[in-house]
C-alpha cells in the first residue's frame, strides 16, 4: 500500500497581502504625524528656554549691575516681537527664534539695578502652529517656564 501525499502550495493570496501593505501604510503615516508634532513641540519648548535664559540674564545683569558705573541708566530691558529678542542696557545683546518659531505678541519690560525686579509682571509666548509655550515673568523677578498658562 503507498499513501500517496498531496501536495499543497501555501502561499498568501494577493489581497492578503494588499491588506497587510495598506495597514503597513496607515501606521507609516500615523507615526509620521506623530513625529512632526512632537518636532514641533520639542522646537518651540528649546527656543521657550533659550528666551528664558536670556530674560535670566537681563535680570542677572540687573542684580549685579553689570556695567552700571558707566552712566547708562539704572535698568536693563528686555524686548521682543516677531522672532527678535535681545536686552538693551549697559550691555545691549540682539537674538532670533530659530525653526519658524515666533513671539505671539510685541514688548518690552525692564529689570531695576540693583534689585532685578520686573517693571511688570508679563507673560512671553513663543509659539509655532497649535504648539506654544510660555515664559511668566512676575513683577517680583521670579521666572517661570510653563505649557500652561502663567495667571
Amino acid at each position: 500500500m503507498f499513501i500517496q501525499k498531496i501536495k499543497t502550495n501555501r502561499a498568501f493570496t494577493l489581497v492578503e497581502f494588499l491588506v497587510v501593505i495598506a495597514f503597513m501604510g496607515i501606521m507609516t503615516a500615523v507615526s509620521l504625524v506623530s513625529f512632526y508634532d512632537s518636532k514641533n513641540k520639542k522646537a518651540v519648548e528649546t527656543e521657550a528656554r533659550k528666551v528664558a535664559a536670556v530674560v535670566r540674564e537681563a535680570q542677572n545683569y540687573a542684580l549685579t549691575g553689570k556695567n552700571a558705573s558707566a552712566g547708562c541708566g539704572n535698568e536693563y530691558t528686555f524686548t521682543y516681537g516677531g522672532s527678535e529678542y535681545g536686552i538693551i542696557g549697559c550691555v545691549t545683546e540682539s537674538y532670533s527664534l530659530i525653526g519658524g518659531v515666533s513671539f505671539n505678541t510685541n514688548s518690552s519690560f525692564s529689570f531695576s539695578v540693583p534689585w532685578g525686579n520686573a517693571s511688570e509682571a508679563k507673560t512671553i509666548a513663543v509659539e509655532k502652529g497649535n504648539d506654544k509655550y510660555n515664559i511668566c515673568v512676575y513683577q517680583s523677578g521670579k521666572i517661570v517656564e510653563k505649557k500652561d498658562d502663567c495667571w
